[in-house]
């Protein structure tokens, strides 16, 4: 694998000069239904917002971070029908995953015919074994196991991706969550396999919910990740005490925040953004009450990026920046969608609906208003909205110094907003927790 410069694993930031053009050309595009007040000035100057053109991507054609060889590993199944070489093959050189030369594939192969061809030497006489525990009966990371080694309970999430179930290992009687594409193609089995390697990296991560194992139901390309279960959602958990009436309190909101600040701060120091990040996609330990992050399946390495296409993400947590189809996005994207959950949990409610792409752009421009530099853009536009956070999250629900972190996460240029690691720097983070 090829190795990286530290410059290289600080995921890009979009072009201030270019992104405030597009946010300009917005402005003056939706001026009409948002009413902020501005003159988008003399209409000839006006270009239509889409489609708007993208730059060839420049980015180094290898993972940012060091991945394990899941191919290798997730190349010797335990039972005795080898899974489809050609599947796995193809799926290890989905992106972020290394792409294997013609020497690993060969040693890989080699590796699973010695396991199988191997003949045990005979085992001394001994009492009758003990039940498996659950380290001794788990494969090693990254290998298959047979998905009727567990007994389903009842689902407990489900989208586009497909489903996550609440299940029992037969073998050990824990308790693990499985989550299962759609459909049985190559095509979900490439994705959850992508998905297997980003959690990989990240398992000295304890922010990231923890992979034990690659399932395999009756075809080749029916894969199932079995995840260690966590408990609730964090939606779950706001929506239940908005319900009471008890939203979480400003302490209960700052020892959240500081799980998952550290947590994004850590993939982003290993070259990894998230791009979905939102309270469904975070865990609260049934036990220990600590969070995990979930659900990688839009995760990126920095080697990745930029993107392409449309945006990813759920609406109502999609950054700016992503909004208006810039391709150089990173790090700062997950910090927005971080300002979008501590609104959300000091609330009680969504910072912003879920809309369409357009839409959500009005919404976020009616909100927090129009930046200060926007009149000095050679559109004639006269900005006069101010920001209406304050509003929104007032300060009996929040102190100006968690308000200060508020603001830091929720800037409109990528290159203004904090970082999640300083963010954690704040005074707010180092005031004494009186819950």
């Amino acid at each position: 694998m090829c190795q990286l410069e530290p410059d290289q694993l600080s995921p890009p930031v979009p072009s201030t000069r270019n992104l405030r053009k597009k946010f300009v050309v917005f402005l003056a595009f939706v001026h009409e239904e948002i009413g902020t007040g501005f003159n988008p000035g003399p209409p000839q100057a006006i270009k239509p917002l889409s489609p708007i053109p993208t730059r060839p991507s420049d980015s180094p054609p290898c993972s940012a971070f060091a991945l394990p060889s899941i191919a290798a590993t997730i190349l010797i199944p335990s039972s005795e029908k080898a899974l489809d070489f050609h599947l796995l093959s193809m799926a290890a050189a989905v992106q972020p995953l290394p792409s294997l030369t013609e020497g690993e594939l060969l040693a890989a192969r080699r590796r699973r015919w010695l396991l199988r061809a191997r003949v045990p030497s005979p085992a001394p006489k001994s009492p009758a074994p003990s039940p498996p525990s659950a380290a001794t009966a788990r494969n090693d990371q990254g290998r298959l196991t047979i998905l009727d080694s567990y007994k389903r309970l009842k689902k407990i999430g489900e989208g586009a991706f497909g489903t996550v179930c609440k299940a029992r290992d037969r073998r050990t009687g824990e308790v693990v969550a499985i989550k299962s594409a759609v459909g049985n193609g190559p095509g979900g089995a490439e994705a959850l396999l992508r998905e297997a390697a980003l959690l990989a990296a990240c398992a000295a991560n304890p922010a990231v919910v923890k992979l034990r194992e690659v399932a395999r139901g009756s075809e080749a390309a029916d894969l199932h990740l079995v995840l260690e279960y966590v408990g609730m959602s964090l939606h779950d958990i706001v929506s239940e005490r908005r319900r009471r009436g008890l939203p979480l309190t400003e302490s209960e909101t700052r020892r959240v925040m500081e799980q998952l600040l550290t947590g994004v701060g850590t993939m982003h120091a290993q070259g990894m953004v998230h791009f979905d990040l939102k309270p469904r996609n975070v865990l609260v330990g049934d036990e220990d009450r600590r969070l995990r992050i979930c659900d990688l399946g839009l995760a990126k390495s920095v080697a990745a990026l930029p993107l392409e296409g449309e945006p990813e993400g759920t609406p109502g947590y999609i950054a700016p920046e992503m909004l208006l189809r810039e391709k150089d996005c990173g790090a700062p994207a997950d910090v927005w969608a971080l300002g979008c959950i501590m609104a959300e949990i000091v609330n009680g409610q969504s910072l912003f609906a879920e809309e369409d792409l357009y839409q959500q752009l009005a919404s976020i421009v009616d909100l927090l208003g129009i930046p200060d530099d926007v009149s000095l853009m050679p559109l004639g536009i006269t900005a006069a909205a101010p920001s209406k956070l304050r509003e929104k999250v007032p300060e009996e629900r929040l102190s100006p110094a968690g308000f200060d972190v508020l603001q830091g996460l929720l800037q409109y240029d990528p290159k203004d907003r904090l970082t999640a690691m300083a963010a954690l720097e704040m005074p707010w983070f180092q005031a004494t927790k009186d819950d």
